[in-house]
């Protein structure tokens, strides 16, 4: 009946908008291996490495995008050029399903990077607050001293 094949088409097409939404998700590869190897692959992958805090927060729009603007002060820094106390641009898509992560004025972050500045804070690089990153620091700078 008619009503019947109005009922599949909806159900085709609401489908459809659900199979969209989930394949939109931020979807990034799974970590796997110790926290050694895992710290390791990063650093090596990274473009540079350094725990900094955030000092400056701004949203923006460019095209039809929205996208988080920070400045970051560096207080340590064990890849890349970026030495203690400067400050590094950072320009994150933050809408959906794009694995951008926001970030709050006065945050301390241990920061993995990719290419050049203004760099993208991703949810799919080991970018994560400073205060629950002990571990990763100690074997972090074992890496980045040669002796991991």
């Amino acid at each position: 009946s008619m009503k019947r094949l109005i009922a599949f088409q909806l159900l085709l097409a609401f489908s459809a908008v659900l199979a969209t939404e989930a394949s939109l998700a931020c979807d990034c590869a799974p970590a796997t291996g110790s926290l050694k190897a895992q710290v390791l692959a990063g650093f090596h992958e990274a473009s540079a490495v350094f725990s900094a805090e955030v000092i400056e927060v701004e949203d923006f729009m460019a095209g039809f995008e929205r996208f988080q603007g920070a400045k970051l002060r560096v207080i340590e820094s064990w890849k890349g050029p970026h030495s203690p106390k400067t400050t590094v641009q950072t320009a994150t898509i933050t809408e959906c399903c794009q694995c951008g992560i926001t970030v709050e004025k006065g945050e301390k972050l241990l920061v993995y990077v990719y290419g050049s500045p203004p760099y993208r804070l991703s949810d799919c690089s080991r970018t994560q607050s400073l205060d629950g990153a002990t571990k990763e620091l100690t074997v972090l700078r074992a890496v980045a001293g040669g002796s991991a």
